[in-house]
C-alpha cells in the first residue's frame, strides 16, 4: 500500500531463490569458493578462547582453541588474525586474551571493548484486516510478493521528541495460516474454511528502532559464571534509554495512522517494548574511530594496538541505524580484506 496522506511508502521484497542459490548464504557465496581455492582449512568443533601474543613484537601469533569433543587444547599460528565471531564474541575474545602486554585484554587500551553495545528496539506491531476480501476465492500463491518495508520517515524533514528513527518490516498476502495476530477458530473442516476465507486478506508490520550507542551500555567478563568449556561468559549491564521509550510510544502510534489511513480494519495494536537482546541484531563494543583515546580499530576495521589483528563483524559499529546490519558488515568486511592485502603485499602487517 501507499499512504499519501503521510507520504510513507512501502517497498516490495521478494524472499525465496534458496533452491537455485539466488538467496545469498554464507555456504554457497563464501565458504564454497574459499574451498575451491585449495587456500582454506575448516576445522569444526573448534572453540577459540584467546588470541595469542608474541611477547617480542606485540603482535596477534594466532589462537589458542578447545577441541569441543575432546576438550584438548591446540594452538594455530598465524600472520594475521581476524575475528568475526558476531559482536559479543569477538569482544568476549578479545577481553579474555589478556596478557602482560595487553592487561585490559588485546586491543583495549582505549578501555572501549565491550562497551557501546546497540541494538534495534522492537515490540510495537499491528495487525489489521482487509475485510472486503474475506472469503474471496484465491489461490495460496498469487505470484505477488507478500513482505514490505517501510523505510525510516521520522526526524528527516522535522523534529520529533526523540532522535534517530525506526522502519517497519510487514507482511500480508496468501500463506496456510493467517498472521499471528489472528485467532483462527474451529476445527477441521470449519478450521480450513476459516483459513481460506482469511487467506489475503490479513496484514501484519512490526518496527525495529535504533538503539542508541552508549558508553554504559557495556559488558564484561563474569568473575564467576563459565561455559560449557571453562571458558568465562559476558556479563551484561544493558538497558533502553528515555530515547528507545519514546520512539517505541511513537511507533505505534504511526503505525495506526498509517493503517486508518490505507483503509485497514485494525485488529490489533501492541504498544509493548519486547525484552534488551530481543532483536538479535547485535552491534557496537569494538568500535570504529580515528583517535585510539576513544575507539577500538581504525576505518579499516583494523586494531588501533595491534596492527595484525582485525575486527570485521558489526563490532566495529558505532551506531545501530534502524535496518538489518548484515550487508554493512559485509560491506565493510570486503573493504577491510581488500585493505589488508594490499598491506600484506607491502609488507606493513
Amino acid at each position: 500500500y501507499r499512504s499519501r496522506c503521510y507520504g510513507r511508502g512501502a517497498c516490495n521484497r521478494h524472499v525465496g531463490g534458496c533452491d537455485i542459490h539466488a538467496a545469498f548464504d554464507s555456504p554457497t557465496g563464501l565458504i564454497r569458493p574459499a574451498m575451491d581455492t585449495g587456500n582454506l582449512v575448516m576445522r569444526p568443533n573448534s572453540t577459540v578462547y584467546e588470541v595469542t601474543v608474541d611477547k617480542d613484537t606485540g603482535k596477534a601469533s594466532g589462537v589458542a582453541f578447545i577441541d569441543s569433543e575432546t576438550r584438548k587444547s591446540y594452538q594455530v599460528k598465524a600472520k594475521t588474525v581476524i575475528l568475526a565471531a558476531s559482536t559479543l564474541e569477538s569482544a568476549r575474545l578479545m577481553l579474555l586474551s589478556k596478557s602482560t602486554l595487553y592487561p585490559n585484554g588485546i586491543g583495549n587500551s582505549s578501555n572501549h571493548v565491550g562497551h557501546n553495545f546497540c541494538e534495534h528496539v522492537m515490540g510495537p506491531s499491528i495487525a489489521g484486516l482487509k475485510r472486503d476480501l474475506v472469503g474471496k476465492p484465491r489461490t495460496l500463491d498469487d505470484g505477488r510478493p507478500g513482505g514490505f518495508y517501510v523505510a525510516r520517515f521520522r526526524n528527516l524533514n522535522s523534529k520529533s521528541d526523540f532522535i534517530r528513527g525506526y522502519g517497519f518490516e510487514g507482511g500480508s498476502g496468501t500463506g496456510m495460516i493467517p498472521g499471528t495476530a489472528f485467532t483462527t477458530p474451529g476445527f477441521g473442516d470449519e478450521y480450513k474454511k476459516n483459513v481460506r476465507d482469511y487467506a489475503g486478506a490479513t496484514i501484519e508490520m512490526g518496527a525495529f528502532g535504533e538503539v542508541l550507542a552508549r558508553y554504559e551500555n557495556a559488558m564484561d567478563l563474569d568473575p564467576t559464571v563459565k561455559d560449557a568449556w571453562g571458558i568465562p561468559v559476558l556479563r551484561f549491564s544493558y538497558q533502553f534509554g528515555e530515547n528507545e521509550k519514546k520512539m517505541a510510544a511513537d511507533m505505534a502510534e504511526s503505525a495506526k495512522e498509517m493503517f486508518d489511513a490505507a483503509g485497514f480494519e485494525i485488529v490489533s495494536v501492541s504498544k509493548s517494548i519486547l525484552p534488551e537482546g530481543w532483536s538479535i541484531h547485535e552491534m557496537g563494543t569494538a568500535r570504529m574511530g580515528n583517535d585510539p583515546k576513544t575507539s577500538v580499530v581504525n576505518q579499516y576495521e583494523q586494531s588501533h594496538d595491534v596492527k595484525n589483528l582485525f575486527v570485521v563483524d558489526a563490532a566495529p559499529f558505532v551506531s545501530a541505524s534502524c535496518q538489518n546490519p548484515t550487508w554493512t558488515i559485509m560491506a565493510l568486511c570486503w573493504r577491510s580484506c581488500d585493505y589488508l592485502a594490499d598491506q600484506l603485499k607491502k609488507g606493513e602487517v
